[in-house]
């Protein structure tokens, strides 16, 4: 019975496999997005995941999904390919599931949608509305153009010119020229829509490879080496294995902490240390610069350096908890990127960053400065929690705060002339006291004040750790404030959308902390 049972799984499975193409081939196809060469898998992740929110796909390919709306036998307005995660989106068109597609059709039968409709038309070139309600239906509309330009082929600039500086062709411009040598890729590409029709996977597989060899044979500087890469890094997502491992390693490292089995957390730790590190190291290859571009891989290289940094700290049993704590910051570092504006796609630089040599300098010491000088602060929660604990909590981790502190100084310091003499080579002036560099200073200054009244004796243990505390609020205003909430100066690279409220509720936790050691200690000595 068992063995029948099996028969017919395996049955089904092939039933299944034989009337599905596998796109894996077309993945790997090149193609011209934000002014790179990219595999078109990573076209297709960035427009499934821009007009779909990856929901709803039922584990469809995002390539073979990008496919299937080329079929011109199924109208633009019939496809259920649109996302609306937007809460405001939801209670204006009164939807109630917020994981299910919807095509263009079902949103223009609904009266709420043409009443906004009509009013986007009418205010949309006069002002920028402001309104959450007109900014959700604006994105949504967004999306439509973007969904209208897939369709269209104008996005889709797969074909190499002629002229190898000028950028590659999209298909309307290709049908446009009319000759032998554009209607041949044409032809590629209708024989693999109609091979997918007809869910014949050797035809299929015939018209990727026609279609490959024409791009590879009319520009051979593509580095097929890169884009194989770039795939798998895309599948592997070595970032997001790395994130639930720290988490694992922290929570191991608390159960295990006085166990013989303890070692278990730090093999764990080190292995998501790993698949940060593949992951760094594939971004510099694929995108041929320093990984720290945005505000997402600032965040991934802070995480890396505070591991590496608590690797260094860890050199015995005895020191376990820094090495947790240096986990913990990660963790912290790496949590934010779900609560700022940082996009994990594979983009260029922006235009004034073009120069590796100055970003490796200035940027990899400063983001390298945040990372020691974030771990001091998590180090400075755990010794007032242990003042609570005891009189005289153990020297070391003031010893650890104290080294870090001037670790992180000394490379904030380092990358910030360094910035100053990128910016005399690049703006023509050396300083400007825009709000970046302002609040850079003023961070500098707070751990430098913090150093000298340690060192000449003006302040104890406990005073050293919260004033670590309050500086590292500075800090955050210098590495994220300035970018996303003040939105001015040279500096702002990275200006996306992110609530005031994250970190307002930061800041309150911070000093409800800071005030609840305060009591406690008091309590101690009533």
């Amino acid at each position: 019975m068992k063995f029948i049972l099996l028969i017919f799984i395996l049955g089904f499975f092939q039933h299944l496999n034989a009337n599905s193409i596998q796109t894996s081939n077309f993945s790997k196809t090149p193609i011209v997005f934000n002014g790179r060469i990219v595999p078109f898998d990573t076209y297709a992740r960035y427009f499934s995941k821009s007009i779909a929110n990856n929901q709803g796909l039922a584990g469809i390919d995002p390539v073979k999904f990008c496919l299937k709306l080329l079929d011109t036998t199924v109208p633009l307005q019939d496809h259920k390919v649109f996302a609306l995660p937007s809460k405001a989106m939801q209670r204006l068109l009164n939807i109630s599931n917020s994981t299910e597609l919807y095509s263009q059709s079902d949103l223009l039968a609904k009266d709420q949608f043409q009443q906004l409709l009509r009013f986007y038309k009418r205010t949309k070139d006069k002002t920028k509305n402001t309104d959450p309600d007109m900014v959700a239906f604006t994105n949504l509309m967004e999306k439509f153009e973007v969904f209208k330009e897939f369709v269209n082929g104008e996005s889709l600039y797969i074909f190499p010119s002629k002229d190898p500086k000028a950028k590659w062709l999209n298909l309307p411009m290709l049908k446009d020229l009319e000759t032998t040598d554009s209607n041949l890729p044409v032809q590629h590409l209708k024989s693999l829509l109609l091979a997918i029709k007809d869910k014949n996977q050797n035809n299929f597989d015939k018209a990727c490879v026609d279609l490959q060899q024409f791009i590879y044979l009319k520009d051979p500087s593509i580095e097929q080496n890169r884009l194989t890469i770039e795939i798998m890094y895309n599948k592997l997502r070595p970032f997001a294995w790395s994130y639930m491992l720290y988490i694992f390693t922290l929570m191991v490292g608390v159960l295990l902490r006085k166990s013989k089995f303890w070692y278990i957390s730090l093999c764990s730790g080190i292995f998501a240390f790993f698949f940060t590190s593949l992951g760094i190291f594939s971004r510099i290859y694929i995108l041929n610069r320093p990984p720290v571009g945005n505000s997402y891989e600032s965040i991934i290289f802070a995480s890396w350096c505070c591991i590496a940094v608590s690797l260094v700290f860890f050199h015995k049993r005895t020191k376990q908890d820094i090495f947790l704590l240096g986990v913990l910051t990660t963790v912290f570092i790496l949590s934010s990127k779900f609560v700022l504006p940082a996009a994990e796609d594979l983009l260029n630089l922006n235009a004034v960053l073009t120069s590796n040599a100055w970003l490796s300098l200035h940027v990899l010491t400063t983001v390298c400065s945040y990372a020691i000088l974030a771990f001091s602060s998590i180090l400075a929660h755990y010794y007032l929690y242990l003042s609570t604990k005891a009189d005289e909590p153990s020297l070391i981790i003031i010893k650890y705060i104290h080294n870090s502190i001037k670790c992180g100084v000394f490379l904030l310091g380092f990358g910030t002339v360094l910035g100053g003499i990128w910016a005399h080579n690049s703006w023509g002036r050396f300083w400007a006291w825009n709000p970046k560099e302002t609040w850079v200073l003023i961070t500098l200054i707070s751990y430098l004040l913090i150093l000298h009244a340690k060192r000449v004796g003006w302040i104890k243990e406990y005073i050293v750790a919260l004033l670590c505390i309050l500086a590292f609020i500075l800090l955050l205003v210098a590495w994220y404030g300035v970018n996303i909430f003040l939105n001015t100066g040279e500096h702002t690279f990275s200006i996306g959308v992110a609530s005031s409220k994250v970190a307002i509720l930061f800041v309150l936790l911070e000093l409800l902390y800071i005030t609840t050691i305060q009591r406690k200690r008091v309590s101690r000595y009533v």
